[in-house]
């Protein structure tokens, strides 16, 4: 009976997505589903030395098709994250509190563009929770969640498969 469900609401959800142009950073049918194999070894280590991981929301591809997953600030006067020597803490941006609108102004952000107060204040937000329950404030093998937010490209996710554990979670917690 689950799976008859399952089967019917993923042939509603998969009609229900617009193609949308890929420049605006949404899924588009003729994209690849796995454009880039990923793994955490391949991006560069933090300021501090430790490993960058795929982040809480997995690896989105943005619309000139490069790669972004964690996307760290240094910024908060809070000193709660600040190192021991008072230096600034990195912290992602990418967290599962953000809404669409902030996910989209992330993966077309430019170099020069500010990051919105309304983006740091939930990353500040959502570190300082991590840090309180004794956690790293990045996201640890395990946390990635790419059923959040399906209709953006995530790179090594097959968008369709994203869509179906989506309503597989939402099926087990009714």
């Amino acid at each position: 009976m689950a799976d008859t469900l399952l089967n019917v609401l993923m042939q509603r959800a998969t009609k229900a997505l617009p193609p949308a142009p890929t420049a605006s950073g949404l899924f588009h049918p003729e994209m690849p589903s796995n454009p880039y194999p990923i793994t955490p070894q391949q991006w560069d280590r933090r300021p501090d030395g430790t490993q960058k991981g795929n982040g809480f929301l997995g690896v989105f591809v943005r619309p000139d098709n490069s790669v972004m997953s964690e996307f760290s600030i240094a910024d908060s006067e809070n000193p709660k994250l600040k190192t021991a020597t008072g230096d600034y803490m990195d912290y992602p941006t990418f967290v599962p509190t953000l809404t669409k609108k902030e996910i989209e102004t992330l993966l077309s952000r430019k170099a020069s563009d500010v990051i919105p107060e309304s983006i740091k204040a939930k990353a500040e937000a959502h570190a300082l929770k991590r840090l309180k329950a004794g956690k790293s404030v990045f996201a640890e093998p395990g946390e990635e969640n790419t059923s959040l937010y399906p209709e953006y490209a995530r790179a090594g996710v097959d968008p369709v498969e994203a869509i179906r554990q989506q309503l597989l979670q939402r099926i087990a917690t009714r």
